[in-house]
């Protein structure tokens, strides 16, 4: 609140990046729902066809500013994986009733003034009511088939929440030329000066703010303002945070939103205070990345077909990622990447383990859709948040069968098009004597 516009800066970064996430959901949510029956074929999933008109009229519908940075083949597999999530929620028996279609359509009309500039807008975009709603039948079962399959699984343990506390130390801790304080803010100096009366003859500092401060966020965050640095804050505001002592109260401080009285608080922000926001983030975490790996364990039992040739990965080398070699135990850590459900998985996994069985390495062998490493005799259910970090730089697209090997090289896919076991092994070997 009293930040200077680089704060706001992020934010809108920020917020940009989960729009343009969003919005190609959007874009089919609100296309045409009709395909023509001559239509030229842009995709085939499981026998359903997506045309060109279809993929055309969804791609014309991105904003010009975002086509730099999402491709008509962007919309193409978000329509895919669209497709698939509803066929797998209708072999689910996932049904929305007529109830929740109509909430649903009506919490659509209520963004527009009237029901005559919904009526007028639909028109202009060529879609009819009966596909609006159609579309949101769909939504509706697929939220459930998500909610149902994902996200009622998702859970984040104490450890993990002190392991994200732990690994991210800078983040709650204030370091060269940044301080973290707390204020209660006044309309005028009489009523800040009752406050600061009140707080010298031991009133609890949050629990006044939460009653008296006129910035509205201090009913959630008891006043805090968490870590601020040099530079980033109205100059009286900065001046005074800067040049208290820990625990110290300031006089009023006058500033374009009126009256502060700032207390500086210790530099680290203790676990019990971020526990609830840790949980929160790697929840988050998690349900972003278990739903890509749902998604991707899906297009894996998928028969697809993108124009005339079907979808698959194309054999290829490893390749250099130009990180330096990570490591357990003094080991080279190396993955691979399957799916329960990967047929072609099965021959690559036996080839993998007898070629990493003669060196001396860190083994993880994740099933990206159950979460476990088969590598370990215990049973896990989901990616640690730093496994899932790994995942998402090496392997962000959840191609399977894939490898990270010691984070300096990774490969998606079989080496030759034809398997070959004594082949593979020989190409891992190879990597793998780099390593070490």
């Amino acid at each position: 609140m009293a930040k200077k516009d680089s704060g706001k800066q992020k934010a809108i970064i920020i917020g940009s990046i989960v729009f343009v996430v969003a919005l190609i959901w959007a874009i089919y949510y609100l296309s045409s729902s009709t395909p023509k029956a001559s239509a030229e074929q842009a995709a085939v999933v499981n026998g359903e066809v997506i045309t060109m008109d279809e993929l055309k009229d969804a791609y014309s519908r991105v904003p010009e500013a975002y086509k730099e940075i999402i491709s008509e083949n962007d919309v193409l597999d978000q329509i895919i994986n669209q497709k698939l999530l509803i066929q797998e929620a209708k072999k689910a028996g996932m049904v929305a009733s007529s109830e929740e279609v109509s909430d649903a359509v009506n919490s659509i009309k209520a963004q527009f003034i009237s029901t005559e500039e919904f009526t007028d807008y639909i028109a202009s975009q060529n879609i009819t009511l009966e596909e609006i709603e159609k579309n949101v039948i769909d939504q509706l079962m697929i939220t459930e088939l998500i909610n149902s399959t994902v996200l009622s699984k998702i859970t984040v343990s104490e450890s993990e929440i002190s392991e994200f506390y732990a690994g991210n130390s800078q983040e709650f801790s204030a370091g060269e030329g940044q301080v973290r304080v707390a204020h209660i803010l006044s309309d005028t100096l009489n009523e800040s000066m009752e406050v600061l009366s009140l707080l010298n003859k031991g009133e609890d500092f949050a629990e006044l703010a939460v009653r008296r401060s006129k910035d509205d966020s201090a009913v959630n965050n008891n006043g805090e303002l968490g870590i601020i640095s040099n530079g980033t804050m109205i100059k009286e505001f900065e001046d005074a945070a800067f040049s208290l002592k820990e625990g110290e109260l300031s006089k009023p401080v006058n500033t374009s939103f009126g009256y502060h009285i700032i207390k500086r608080l210790p530099n680290i922000i203790p676990l019990s205070e971020v526990k609830d926001a840790i949980r929160e983030e790697l929840i988050s975490q998690k349900q972003s990345g278990e739903i890509e790996v749902y998604i991707s364990s899906l297009r894996s039992k998928a028969t697809i077909t993108k124009g005339t040739q079907p979808s698959q990965i194309e054999a290829n080398d490893f390749a250099s990622t130009g990180d330096e070699v990570c490591k357990e135990a003094g080991k080279p850590i190396v993955r691979m990447y399957t799916a329960s459900n990967c047929g072609k998985c099965s021959e690559a996994k036996q080839a993998f383990r007898k070629a990493v069985a003669s060196y001396d390495v860190v083994v993880r062998e994740i099933e990206l859709d159950t979460g476990d490493d088969l590598a370990t005799i215990a049973k896990e259910e989901s990616l640690s948040a730093e496994e899932f970090a790994v995942l998402m730089k090496y392997d962000s697209k959840l191609a399977v069968p894939a490898y990270v090997f010691g984070c300096s090289y990774s490969r998606t896919g079989n080496a030759f098009d034809a398997f070959n076991e004594e082949s593979e092994i020989t190409e891992f070997s190879k990597i793998l004597d780099e390593l070490i």
